[in-house]
C-alpha cells in the first residue's frame, strides 16, 4: 500500500515540493544564522563636552554625541554603510499621528551615509569603530515647519540631540548598518533604536559598546 502511495505522480510531486521547501528553507536559516555578518551596536548614545574652544567650533552645542559598534561575528565584514536618523512624531499637532524624519550626518563633513570598506572581527583585533552624530552639520532643522526654537537653535548651530528628539509627543533616533559577509558576500542589516534615555554623559568604556559606569 505504502508502495502503491509513493508511486502516485501528484504524490511524489507532493513530497518533492515539502522536501524541497524544508531545503531551501534550511539553506536561508543556515545563511542568515551562521554565514551573514553579525554587527553589534551599543546600547547608549555616549554624550560628553567638545574638547573644542567654542568660538573655534563650528558646532556650537558643546556637545558631541557618538555611537559605538562591533564586529561579532567569525568572519571579516566588508562595504558596510551606516545610517543615523530620528523619527518625531507630532511634531507640529501633538495629537498628530504623522512622523518626521530627519537624518543625521555622522561627521562633520555632513555625509549622511558613512561607508567602512572592511571590519575585521572584534574577537581578533580587539577594534571597534566609534561614529559621531552631528544633529548641527545639516540644515534640515532649519525648516519652516519645525517649531521656533528648533529652527533658531539649529541656525545658530546649537541644537542638542535631546531638544530635537524632545519636539513632538514622541520621537527615536535609529541606526542601521548594512555589510556583508567576506566569504559568502551574504548581507544583513543590523538595526538599533535609541530613545532619550538612552543618551548617557558618559564616556565608552575602553574593552567593550558600554559606556562608563557613573556618568550623569
Amino acid at each position: 500500500m505504502t508502495t502503491q502511495l509513493l508511486s502516485n505522480p501528484l504524490v511524489s510531486q507532493f513530497i518533492g515540493l515539502i522536501i524541497g521547501l524544508f531545503m531551501a528553507f534550511f539553506s536561508w536559516w543556515v545563511l542568515f544564522r551562521w554565514m551573514a555578518p553579525k554587527i553589534t551596536l551599543s546600547s547608549n548614545i555616549s554624550k560628553t563636552k567638545s574638547n573644542i574652544p567654542l568660538e573655534e567650533d563650528e558646532d556650537k552645542s558643546g556637545a558631541r554625541y557618538r555611537i559605538r559598534f562591533e564586529n561579532s561575528g567569525l568572519r571579516q565584514a566588508i562595504d558596510l554603510e551606516v545610517r543615523a536618523y530620528v523619527r518625531i512624531k507630532g511634531l507640529r499637532d501633538p495629537n498628530s499621528t504623522i512622523w518626521e524624519v530627519v537624518h543625521l550626518p555622522l561627521s562633520p563633513s555632513g555625509e549622511k551615509a558613512y561607508s567602512i570598506i572592511l571590519m575585521n572581527p572584534v574577537r581578533k583585533s580587539k577594534l571597534r569603530t566609534m561614529l559621531r552624530i552631528c544633529p548641527n552639520h545639516t540644515d534640515y532643522c532649519t525648516k519652516p515647519h519645525f517649531p521656533p526654537e528648533i529652527r533658531e537653535k539649529a541656525e545658530r548651530k546649537e541644537l542638542l540631540l535631546e531638544k530635537l528628539m524632545s519636539a513632538g509627543s514622541a520621537a527615536e533616533l535609529r541606526v542601521i548598518i548594512s555589510a556583508f559577509d567576506e566569504l559568502t558576500g551574504a548581507r544583513k542589516i543590523t538595526e538599533q533604536i535609541y530613545t532619550l534615555e538612552d543618551i548617557k554623559f558618559s564616556e565608552f568604556d575602553k574593552n567593550s559598546l558600554a559606556v562608563v559606569q557613573g556618568g550623569t
